[in-house]
């Protein structure tokens, strides 16, 4: 049969298996790898640093709104909480940029390290939303 179709972007990349993240990186080609190292070590830096300091000063608002004391340990560490999945989506950057480098050896760690961080990052930047919402309510 022919090679998989490599999606133009894929934003779910970590949310694949190990497996199927190494057919999808030897389906994207040379160019491909290259484009998608390009853009997971430097595109998403400023979209990183975005969402740290919108969700900081959200966490910050919420506080402010749901009229939490400032001594209150919620303000010390709701606004801070945007650098969990910030953590999580460093790493899942590194892994994959790592392993587009690393083509065509398999790294096998760190193809089970994206698995573990992709979903972390998305259930962490949720419970961050969440509370943040229960706090300004």
């Amino acid at each position: 049969g022919s090679p998989p179709q490599a999606p133009i972007f894929d934003l779910g990349v970590g949310l694949r298996d190990p497996t199927s993240t190494y057919e999808l990186v030897d389906a994207y080609g040379e160019q491909g790898r290259r484009f998608y190292f390009y853009v997971s070590a430097w595109d998403f830096c400023p979209y990183m640093l975005g969402y740290v300091i919108t969700g900081s000063l959200l966490g910050a608002l919420a506080c402010q709104k749901g009229g939490m004391p400032r001594h209150s340990p919620v303000w010390h560490y709701l606004p801070l909480s945007s650098l969990v999945p910030w953590s999580f989506d460093l790493l899942e950057n590194f892994s994959y940029t790592t392993m587009i480098l690393a083509h065509p050896t398999k790294l096998v760690l760190l193809s089970h390290v994206l698995a573990i961080a992709t979903p972390l990052k998305w259930a962490s930047l949720g419970a961050m939303c969440v509370a943040a919402a229960a706090v300004a309510l």
